[in-house]
């Protein structure tokens, strides 16, 4: 019996499964024969009271573990963002049967990209404001650093509840927070993949340049799509834009 076709959608620093909001039945909807899979990093989301392991070489490991304990001797498609970019390519390093091709969005890498690029350094004060703020004005100020849409609609400050509510109930602890930061700090660009690669990057992105993205297209020869109006988070500002680029690839 063939195996039904699984995506599987990963974030990464801080965020989870649930802030991938209408996107995944978007996304449902453009491929209503395969399982859309979303995980957890541990120490987030639905795993925020485990331990985030303190490399990516580690967290790609535990999501190869978690993923089969799901889905026995499955391969998958990935769609990826930012730091759950690097983390898609560290696994799909140590583990290549697993994922049979990726999609990266906004993801960046120390080995193409200086640090200032992989955070704008006009975001520096902002990132220490969030880090101070409470669980509300923390989901409002990301939202606005990584989403154009107009701050003040009335979609964004729903949104901005739910998220806040979402983490009162499945809060990040400091440690796995600095094993998050740490882990993405580090991340360096593996040899080339022998698994297909697409990237997409916003134009507009507040939190992250695009050309880290172009970077890494460059260097590994990859197909790159540019967004020229959202932000950071390009599943939330677009998604039929991002399906749309999933079902020619995937």
């Amino acid at each position: 019996m063939k195996k039904k076709h699984t995506i599987i959608l990963l974030r990464g620093l801080f965020r989870d499964q649930f802030h991938w909001g209408d996107f995944r039945q978007t996304l449902k909807s453009n491929f209503p024969y395969s399982n859309i899979v979303c995980l957890d990093i541990a120490g987030n989301g639905t795993r925020n009271n485990e331990k985030t392991p303190s490399s990516l070489e580690g967290i790609a490991q535990d999501l190869h573990q978690h993923f089969h304990a799901l889905q026995p001797d499955h391969q998958a498609d990935i769609i990826a963002i930012s730091m759950g970019g690097m983390i898609a390519l560290k696994w799909m390093t140590l583990f290549p049967n697993d994922i049979r091709k990726a999609i990266l969005i906004n993801t960046s890498t120390q080995s193409l990209s200086p640090f200032h690029q992989r955070l704008r350094w006009q975001r520096y004060i902002d990132i220490f404001q969030i880090l101070c703020l409470p669980n509300l004005k923390q989901e409002e100020k990301i939202i606005h650093l990584t989403s154009n849409k107009q701050k003040d609609s009335v979609e964004l400050i729903a949104l901005s509840q739910q998220w806040a509510q979402w983490k009162e109930k499945h809060p990040i602890s400091c440690s796995n927070m600095f094993n998050q930061l740490n882990a993405s700090r580090e991340f360096i660009l593996p040899n080339k993949l022998s698994q297909p690669i697409s990237l997409l990057a916003s134009e507009q992105d507040k939190l992250v340049n695009y050309q880290c993205s172009i970077a890494l297209a460059q260097y590994w020869n990859l197909p790159i799509n540019i967004h020229p109006t959202a932000g950071h988070d390009i599943p939330l500002d677009d998604p039929r834009w991002v399906c749309e680029h999933a079902k020619r690839f995937l």
